[in-house]
């Protein structure tokens, strides 16, 4: 809807961008003896392959944490040339200002 919306109003500065990062890895497909550091899931892909997701931070049934990975950030419109690369996320707020004419 904000791409559309941008179409035709081209002052419109489009950012997307996630508030933290989520484990998500493929790990070895686990045996009877295998001890999983979270939940995981075992799916089939399209060749028909077993492919294990483990998606958790800690043990089943104990708080699962954020993780501290890099999260991409991508714009679209004014000022969005100062989203390339990896930026510091208090960046994203001088870059923001601008846009909005407050800085």
């Amino acid at each position: 809807m904000a791409l559309d919306y941008a179409k035709s109003h081209p002052d419109t500065l489009v950012v997307v961008t996630a508030d933290h990062g989520h484990t998500g890895q493929i790990i070895p497909n686990p045996t009877a003896t295998d001890h999983s550091p979270g939940k995981y899931s075992t799916l089939i892909t399209a060749d028909e392959a077993l492919m294990t997701v483990n998606y958790a931070t800690n043990l089943p049934e104990q708080s699962q944490e954020h993780t501290g990975t890099q999260v991409r950030i991508a714009a679209q419109g004014p000022q969005a040339t100062g989203v390339v690369g990896v930026i510091d996320q208090t960046n994203l707020f001088h870059i923001l200002s601008r846009a909005i004419g407050a800085e």
